[in-house]
């Protein structure tokens, strides 16, 4: 008898056990891989990156671009009643081409906007600088598609732009 009630206590917290493991793996969060490549003809360097920003709704239908990841909140007074896009993660790229992974994602589905930093003073607390060289993933101008980010493996997308397109 004891030994068929810890057999049954021993497979009831291998269930408990088996449950929790896949609620600690959404936690997580998903990967975005994103391929950037820049064909215009600024430089790019470690002063003046290529930046990548995944952003929760499309920015360019936004009257807000605010920065989650910063510990500046967006002044409430500024925002109210206005639609806000939230950055939710940034990278920069220190060439005309280069991947660049996005962990521990959250929500879906996502944008991604990319910017060359053309005078090298970006300093990641906003949205980049009016004028700069910009594009989306997406293939038409200021209108970038939704990304759905697959759950267990990495979602990979491409982001090409030149000089011919330049952030509002």
């Amino acid at each position: 008898m004891k030994r068929r009630t810890v057999v049954l206590v021993a497979v009831a917290m291998l269930s408990v056990f088996a449950g929790v493991a896949p609620a600690q793996e959404k936690t997580e969060g998903q990967t975005l891989v994103v391929k950037v490549k820049y064909k215009g003809k600024g430089a790019v360097d470690e002063k003046h990156k290529i930046y990548v920003m995944v952003v929760n709704s499309d920015p360019y239908s936004s009257d807000v671009l605010a920065d989650a990841t910063s510990d500046k909140p967006i002044d409430p007074a500024q925002s109210q009643g206005k639609k806000i896009a939230y950055i939710l993660q940034r990278q920069g790229a220190s060439s005309k081409e280069q991947e660049l992974t996005f962990k521990g994602l959250k929500s879906s589905p996502v944008y991604v906007i990319a910017f060359l930093d053309q005078a090298g003073t970006y300093e990641q607390t906003q949205g980049p600088a009016s004028g700069s060289p910009s594009g989306q993933y997406g293939n038409t101008p200021f209108k970038p598609e939704a990304i759905k980010l697959k759950e267990g493996k990495p979602t990979e997308v491409k982001v090409q732009f030149d000089d011919s397109s330049k952030t509002p």
